[in-house]
């Protein structure tokens, strides 16, 4: 976590201003530490400082969850962990700015993705080879995509300082990756994040299954990308309700949350949710009118209407909605939320064999100096950037991690490059569908049990997808034994900075 300049600092104290924490001011031009006359104080202030540039594997300590602390084996490096060579059978230009456009019922300036936010839907299918070329036209402080949710090899997931270097203006990066699972997935910026998904760099990516149609000539598909820009949240860039005319039972509604707080999906009419976080339910249940669907900051679920309505209203409490079939449906309104804990049914092809490593994941607040600023930052186990646990792990391995929230705050926990399977919630064994996440919600008390397969090496991101909270300490990562990183966050040179959150 470098030092961030003057801009960033601005963004994050703002950020975290409206979350309750407050952050001191550096004290001397001359450096963060240089005005604290205590030398305890001092001295900590100096212990918390990162170097201008450093490696991923700079900003932990290693913790090894019970398992073996050394690899024997060839190393690979995290620049070589790249998408297939071949002919692709998508290929997609991305040409990023910040520009003035129509979004939200008025002009603004934004992000943009080919000239919109959101941008262009990547579609695919089940099996491809996705080819995207990113070009950067004018962000000056540069950016990258990543493909939230799609567990690509290691060198293209698209985060600044960890697996690339941010892209300038004029420049571009090609990322390959084999679309392996179908699914309802996002990409967005992880160069400035805060910054840039925030202020609208983002896009879905939807991979049908092998043999269905493409979702982007299926007039029975529909994703909703929710958004807001500066307090208008909107449903695919568009404020309040937009009819869609055509058959209204036969229609897969892919909501995915591109937002910094969590939001509750819900119908007029009796629902199913088919697919959480790009993951298949399995044998999903009719979901009664009054009864929600909890999706995290950046979460996706599937739904799909119940036989019997011929209209009905979709979309999010207190928030834009789809109108489908016609008509005026009723409002939208829930007393209760879906428990996915036990939903659907369960999978006996779904293994939990015991763990080769666990993990604890605590999440809390303290007081103290997180890169020279004193403030109450996020914790993990205990402790703040650069003393937070780095979660070590080899392939071919069962991990679990324990998470628990010790915070008043909610808290989306979301894992790069593996999905997590949900075991348990505060005790109690999931009993519904295998409950599959790359997000997970956890809320103020909540403790959650999840397994991890390593099968995908690499340096990955572990972090909440609060940006803010991620910029302000709630962030580490998972990295394979066997992996290298020549990638460094943070000044690299004049023209160039990484800087992931």
């Amino acid at each position: 976590m470098r030092r961030p300049d003057r801009l960033s600092m601005a963004v994050s104290v703002l950020a975290l201003t409206a979350i309750g924490i407050v952050v001191a001011p550096s004290a001397s031009s001359a450096g963060p530490c240089s005005g604290i006359s205590n030398d305890a104080k001092k001295q900590k202030c100096l212990d918390s400082l990162m170097p201008e540039m450093y490696s991923i594997h700079d900003m932990g300590k290693p913790v090894y969850g019970g398992g073996s602390r050394h690899y024997i084996g060839p190393m690979r490096s995290v620049a070589r962990l790249r998408g297939p060579d071949g002919p692709a059978d998508v290929t997609m230009t991305l040409r990023t700015a910040f520009e003035k456009t129509n979004v939200a019922g008025r002009r603004q300036l934004v992000y943009t993705v080919n000239g919109t936010s959101p941008g262009p839907t990547v579609y695919a299918k089940q099996g491809d080879l996705v080819k995207v070329t990113l070009k950067n036209r004018n962000i000056t402080a540069g950016t990258s995509i990543h493909w939230h949710g799609i567990d690509v090899p290691n060198g293209e997931d698209g985060v600044a300082g960890v697996t690339q270097n941010a892209v300038l203006p004029g420049d571009q990066h090609v990322y390959r990756f084999r679309a392996r699972e179908a699914g309802t997935y996002w990409y967005h910026s992880h160069q400035y994040a805060e910054r840039q998904v925030t202020q609208g760099l983002i896009g879905a990516v939807v991979i049908a299954p092998r043999g269905a149609p493409t979702p982007s000539l299926d007039a029975r598909d529909v994703t909703a990308i929710v958004h807001s820009y500066r307090g208008r949240n909107t449903i695919n860039g568009q404020t309040g309700e937009r009819a869609i005319t055509g058959d209204v039972l036969v229609r897969r509604i892919r909501f995915v949350n591109t937002n910094q707080t969590a939001m509750q999906v819900a119908s007029s009419a009796p629902y199913k949710v088919v697919a959480i976080d790009g993951v298949d339910v399995n044998v999903p249940t009719t979901v009664g009118v009054g009864t929600s669907v909890e999706v995290p900051a950046a979460g996706r679920v599937d739904i799909v209407l119940d036989s019997g309505a011929t209209s009905a209203r979709v979309g999010v409490l207190n928030g834009p909605s789809l109108v489908l079939g016609g008509g005026s449906p009723p409002a939208l309104s829930a007393s209760q939320n879906l428990d996915l804990l036990h939903y659907g049914e369960l999978d006996g092809s779904v293994s939990t064999p015991p763990p080769d490593r666990r993990f604890d994941y605590v999440i809390g607040q303290k007081a103290g100096y997180l890169d020279g600023r004193y403030g109450i930052w996020f914790t993990i186990n205990g402790e703040l950037i650069p003393h937070v646990p780095m979660f070590m792990v080899k392939p071919g391995e069962t991990v679990r991690v324990r998470f628990k929230n010790n915070t008043s705050i909610d808290h989306p926990m979301h894992l790069h490059g593996q999905h997590m399977l949900v075991l348990n919630r505060d005790g109690a064994p999931s009993t519904g569908s295998p409950w599959w996440v790359d997000t997970l919600e956890i809320h103020p008390g909540e403790e959650f049990t999840v397994q991890v397969t390593t099968d995908n090496p690499g340096d990955w991101m572990f972090h909440c997808h609060i940006l803010a909270h991620a910029s302000a300490g709630l962030m580490t990562h998972m990295s394979y034994m066997n992996v290298s990183n020549p990638f460094r966050i943070g000044v690299i040179n004049r023209n160039l900075t990484n800087h992931p959150e």
